[in-house]
């Protein structure tokens, strides 16, 4: 077996970098068009699209009318819905799609940290989330993007206030800014713990892996996908072997030479043993010499020397390939599929447009939503089956997205033993529902199965159980239902209004006369075998589970 020293070898030679800064008054490049294969969704459904992505619950249906009279009021509401609440919880799951930190396990547990086994899921996702909380805070207050690697704090909340070593104590599940003081050099994103705790090394790799992850999420530079191709002479069968091929081998070289020297300015973070808790709460400043002495090179980027992780940071954000790689990063998650090379023109305008905007990740999700691929609806008479096949008409919604909006419409947030069912696997269904487990699972699902049809089908029973028990049951405030009562029956007025206003806000389009008639007829049938709550049980929990309420 190939020791993990030896991440793939064997490449092409880097892109030259540049450094230049934005200009303080740019002008800002128009950013060409998709190939017009796909007609665009209705206004109401692309609102519900947009308030989807960046909140993860659905419009009002104040909203929807609004975008219905006039289709432009469409992007104050985005500029709304951008500088909303609901905006950095959402966000951060969506980067977690792409940065793979919100796992279930770590090297250590919740009990390592005096924690109850109770606060497990809670615990976890805090860690896992402390790197993408902090984009989501440069995001959220519309900073510069480079601002994720040069700022000179994170975010925390209690729990990793109680563990680690911050300038301030934080009581409560909020997130709030605070600074490390066990002599971290300040490198934004790439100082915060929970991003190693996810990126591990071994004594072997020592930190190789690490320097891959920066490259791989930075730069969009994957070491991994590189073919090896090893001279004939290259003997990896002794344990001395593979130290001596990353030097002398020219297939090894070709990475080695640029991995070495970045893994090398990591070692501040070198844990060990790794399962010590002690061990994992700190940077260890002094061990900062290890990675020149034991990987026998000098630490640099790329060629370029450095001291420490903070110029590493700064080279990063002076990088040019990182802000390409920010707007191909953002354009995958928001187009809900991978990038085609068809596509390169126009990513190159829309990272011109990126740089002329500041950097800024408001303005680049605002352009980004602008564009046909996020907008499509339906295929036209041009599309060829190779477009069919890439672009993702309709999208499923993602396991964080359903159980948001779920509690937004009803208050049911399945959970058990304090574990979100939908946002974990240890004991949840996270994957099941389509979700990545940023361990095994890296793509999120793209088509329905049977696996995800059984989370969705019991997810729609338990919020349809709790709406018609708080709402129409017990007279609780109402959040779902507008005027209906349980002595209203389908022929009365006010029935077929609230039909009309739950298709209205759950599907972001008008009923029509078939579907009236066809769930007034599933209402009856219920109805005259269990009674009125029963019937809107059964018709709610239809309405969750329908693949027009479920996709987007």
């Amino acid at each position: 077996m190939i020791p993990l020293l030896l991440i793939a070898c064997g490449g092409a030679e880097y892109a030259t970098l540049d450094t230049a800064t934005v200009s303080a008054t740019p002008e800002v490049p128009e950013v060409s068009a998709a190939p017009t294969h796909t007609d665009a969704l209705s206004p109401p459904r692309l609102l519900r699209r947009v308030s989807l992505d960046i909140t993860g619950q659905l419009p009002s249906i104040e909203d929807l009318d609004a975008v219905e009279d006039n289709p432009e009021v469409l992007k104050d509401l985005r500029a709304q819905y951008l500088k909303s609440d609901a905006f950095t919880p959402r966000f951060v799951n969506l980067l977690g799609e792409r940065w793979h930190t919100q796992i279930d396990a770590f090297n250590a547990r919740v009990t390592d940290f005096g924690f109850e086994v109770r606060d497990e899921f809670k615990f976890e996702r805090s860690a896992g989330d402390e790197p993408l909380r902090l984009m989501a805070w440069v995001a959220a207050n519309n900073h510069p993007w480079t601002e994720i690697l040069t700022a000179d704090h994170t975010v925390a909340n209690g729990y990793l206030s109680e563990i680690l070593s911050l300038d301030r104590s934080i009581d409560s599940d909020e997130w709030e800014v605070a600074k490390y003081t066990d002599g971290r050099p300040p490198a934004g994103v790439l100082s915060t713990t929970g991003l190693w705790w996810r990126y591990y090394t071994t004594n072997s790799n020592m930190n190789r892996a690490r320097a891959a992850a920066i490259s791989d999420l930075l730069l969009c530079n994957d070491f991994l996908s590189r073919p090896i191709a090893f001279s004939e002479s290259a003997s990896l069968a002794s344990d001395e072997s593979p130290d001596l091929a990353v030097k002398t081998d020219d297939g090894c070289i070709a990475c080695h030479s640029s991995l070495d020297p970045l893994a090398a300015t990591l070692f501040g973070f070198w844990w060990n043993p790794l399962e010590s808790s002690a061990e994992l709460t700190r940077y260890h400043p002094e061990r900062e010499p290890l990675g020149a002495a034991w990987l026998d090179v000098e630490p640099s980027f790329f060629g370029t020397p450095v001291q420490n992780l903070t110029d590493v940071a700064w080279e990063i954000a002076a990088d040019s390939r990182f802000r390409r790689c920010t707007v191909e990063t953002m354009a995958s998650l928001l187009w809900r599929r991978p990038l085609d090379e068809s596509e390169f023109d126009q990513i190159s305008d829309l990272t011109a447009s990126f740089e002329a905007n500041g950097m800024r990740m408001h303005r680049l999700i605002e352009t980004l939503i602008d564009t046909p691929q996020y907008q499509a609806g339906s295929f036209n008479s041009r599309a060829s089956d190779e477009d069919k096949l890439r672009e993702q008409i309709i999208r499923m919604l993602s396991p964080d997205q359903l159980s948001r909006l779920i509690k937004d419409l009803t208050g049911f947030e399945w959970t058990w033993r304090g574990y979100n069912q939908l946002e974990n696997d240890e004991l949840g269904y996270r994957v099941l529902a389509g979700g990545i487990d940023g361990q095994e699972v890296f793509t999120s699902q793209e088509d329905a199965s049977l696996s995800w049809a059984l989370v969705i089908l019991r997810m729609s029973q338990f919020a349809a159980d709790q709406a018609v028990r708080n709402e129409l049951e017990n007279g609780q405030t109402r959040h779902l239902f507008e005027a209906i009562s349980l002595d209203d029956q389908p022929d009365d007025p006010v029935f077929i209004a609230e039909l009309d206003q739950l298709h209205w806000r759950l599907f972001g389009s008008r009923a029509d006369s078939d579907w009236r008639e066809d769930i007034s007829q599933l209402w009856l049938d219920i109805h005259e075998n269990s009674g009125p709550e029963a019937a809107w049980k059964g018709v709610l929990s239809a309405l969750f589970s329908d693949p027009e309420f479920v996709s987007y």
